[in-house]
């Protein structure tokens, strides 16, 4: 109670500006993954300082994606918004044929909804550009989430032979073809000049745990398309990845330090 309790003697005098830290729960954590998230996510409200202030929020498009906490110094009300209930990757049954527990359709390309998986990028980019103005105070995003689509992947294309008197299909035309590369650019682009511009770094820990045939969020035959995407944000703002453990929550205090 002593770490959750708030300070009963308040000042508008500080020695030093504290940190301003945004707890980013992402669209793609599953059901099963909520539980190592929220404990990442503990652990950086533990790791605050006096003077630092937190902030929860959540990267998928819905009202429903879970309810935020605006930037508090309350351990309390931000340990509060942690625990309630937030919305989960939907994700075939468990005893689907070759399926069971991976996330469908992580592209969003039947459902719409994120397409291209965009819209973490977008949530943190706004976020940047609303920090953008907080001078003379570190900024940290602790992103919490298991599959962020940074770019295309680039996949064998048949090429059609033409035949005199029909119509050659062209690249756009064939079954699958997306337009998601340009998008994508575009959005990474956009990422990493806001997060520039606001000075902020963002660190991507992954909840998955150790990654298994049984716990992989894509599919072992994606995971090496996983594991090279995740890190992307991190890197480009000089960040830290936490990756393949069941205790990352450790890292938390670290990566804040």
């Amino acid at each position: 109670w002593v770490r959750d309790a708030p300070q009963d003697v308040v000042t508008n005098t500080h020695n030093e500006a504290g940190r301003l830290v945004v707890i980013a729960f992402d669209w793609s954590i599953r059901m099963d993954d909520q539980t190592l998230a929220r404990r990442i996510a503990l652990a950086a409200v533990d790791a605050l300082g006096p003077a630092d202030e937190a902030t929860v929020v959540f990267t998928k498009p819905s009202g429903a994606a879970g309810q935020p906490q605006g930037f508090t110094n309350d351990h309390a009300w931000l340990r509060a918004a942690i625990a309630r209930p937030f919305a989960a990757a939907l994700t075939c049954p468990p005893l689907t044929p070759g399926c069971g527990g991976r996330i469908v359709d992580p592209e969003g390309y039947q459902s719409g909804e994120c397409l291209c998986g965009m819209c973490t990028l977008e949530a943190l980019t706004r976020l940047a550009q609303t920090l953008r103005t907080v001078s003379q105070r570190p900024k940290a995003i602790i992103f919490i989430g298991t599959y962020v689509r940074t770019f295309e992947m680039m996949v064998p294309t048949h090429i059609p032979v033409m035949k005199p008197g029909e119509i050659t299909p062209t690249f756009t035309m064939m079954p699958g073809a997306t337009d998601c590369s340009g998008r994508l650019l575009e959005k990474r682009r956009a990422f990493e000049h806001a997060a520039a511009a606001a000075n902020i770094t963002v660190h991507v820990l992954d909840p998955v745990g150790q990654e298994t045939d049984a716990n992989s969020p894509l599919g072992i035959d994606r995971m090496r398309e996983r594991l090279d995407t995740l890190p992307v944000m991190a890197d480009m703002t000089g960040g830290r990845t936490v990756l393949n453990t069941n205790a990352p929550e450790t890292q938390v205090p670290a990566i804040l330090e």
